[in-house]
């Protein structure tokens, strides 16, 4: 080994050995803080995950196909190609 480095691996040992403790008081409100803190950041992650997935499977369950909007999209486009105004139903929120 080295020398340098077994004199800082020396050094440090000593010097961690010497070290008195802190002596702070943090409290209750630092736990609580803390607490509060990490079940925010899980429930936003939890709604984020729920927001992102539950569009797909409301879709996937209540029996509503790709298929069918597709082909209302298709009727407006070729009622626009004729030159008549079809109107779109609103979009009925559950």
């Amino acid at each position: 080994m080295n020398t340098r480095f077994l004199s800082l691996v020396v050094a440090s040992w000593i010097a961690i050995s010497y070290t008195s403790a802190a002596s702070a008081y943090l409290g209750p409100g630092l736990a609580a803080g803390t607490l509060a803190v990490i079940l925010g950041l899980l429930g936003s992650l939890l709604v984020a995950g729920l927001a992102f997935f539950w569009y797909p499977i409301k879709r996937m369950f209540s029996g509503e196909s790709e298929r069918a909007e597709e082909d209302e999209d298709v009727d407006v486009a070729v009622a626009a190609n004729k030159g008549e105004e079809k109107k779109q139903e609103p979009i009925e929120s559950e």
